[in-house]
């Protein structure tokens, strides 16, 4: 099948956020700065967990209805 220059985009785009909601997945499953910090509370440790709280909690609950998101959208546009 031929596609057009508007469908490799979209399936170009498809590809980098799953690949980004797949990094978001890890991130969220991975929340391990107390492990290698051995519970201290210093500057570098301090700024390591907030920047892990705010992509752990923030962005990453993203991850999951992102896929949904993608996937429903594949699907239907590969119907139209």
């Amino acid at each position: 099948m031929v596609t057009g220059s508007g469908e490799k985009r979209f399936h170009d785009q498809i590809s980098w956020l799953m690949f980004l909601f797949s990094i978001f997945v890890i991130w969220v499953h991975s929340y391990n700065v107390d492990l290698f910090s051995g519970g201290a509370q210093d500057g570098v440790w301090s700024l390591a967990d907030r920047i892990e709280n705010f992509v752990s909690v923030g962005l990453g609950q993203i991850a999951v209805p992102g896929f949904f998101l993608q996937i429903g959208r594949a699907s239907c546009r590969e119907r139209v």
